[in-house]
């Protein structure tokens, strides 16, 4: 009688667990970096504080840079999914009132900060610890999406509902504009959220300083 062989079943292998720790690690480093900074972040201690070993980090991420600029990504990811998911729901108003998706756009972006301001902390951060070693994490991630926003000031000129101008220049000064009210919204005291904030900053770039008046417009033409 030829022998039987046993065979013993053990727990299903979970597929899932690499990219579930992944993200658990990546989650916890940037409130990790957020609190203590880049240099003072000891990867021994955030090992401790997600109850892995540290050797599991590392596994993962091999150096402490990579899993720097690798919370910062993700927390970039996030913010360009939000504006895309804020687009979606508005596609139908937005193939009508491109000046408006440009609006819900703004205001989507500053309250992604409001709900998320650990990841300027990890924006200040590489500027300050990576400076001199290319381009920053936050401008390659917004070169990606630049696509529609082009699109949208080119329909809006054809339409007459803005000025013709060279569509990089709004972006750029656009783009600063937004960069800039991030970086110094946690050193001003009193100025509520950044959402609210947006509108201010919408208003003044949309629509302008001067007086609606036919004086106004006539001294625009002035070179």
């Amino acid at each position: 009688m030829s022998a039987v062989r046993s065979h013993k079943i053990g727990r299903p292998v979970d597929r899932t667990l690499p990219q579930r720790r992944r993200e658990e690690i990546l989650a916890a480093a940037t409130i990790f970096f957020a609190r203590h900074g880049y240099l003072n972040a000891d990867i021994e201690v955030l090992a401790e504080e997600i109850g892995i070993g540290k050797g599991t980090i590392y596994r993962y991420f091999p150096t402490k840079d990579q899993l720097f600029r690798s919370a910062l990504q993700r927390g970039l990811i996030a913010l360009y999914a939000t504006i895309g998911e804020e687009k979606r729901a508005h596609l139908a108003e937005d193939s009508d009132d491109a000046l408006g998706a440009i609006r819900r756009g703004v205001i989507a972006y500053f309250t992604f900060f409001d709900q998320h301001p650990e990841i300027i902390e990890l924006m200040v951060l590489e500027r300050a610890e990576f400076k001199g070693r290319g381009k920053p994490t936050y401008f390659k991630h917004r070169d990606q999406y630049l696509g529609p926003w082009r699109q949208r000031l080119r329909s809006l000129m054809a339409r007459g509902v803005i000025r013709r101008m060279d569509v990089d220049t709004i972006i750029s000064c656009l783009g600063m504009v937004m960069y800039g009210a991030l970086v110094t919204h946690p050193f001003l005291s009193g100025r509520g959220r950044l959402a609210e904030q947006a509108r201010g900053v919408l208003d003044v770039v949309f629509d302008g300083i001067r007086a609606k008046t036919p004086t106004a417009r006539a001294e625009r033409q002035v070179p």
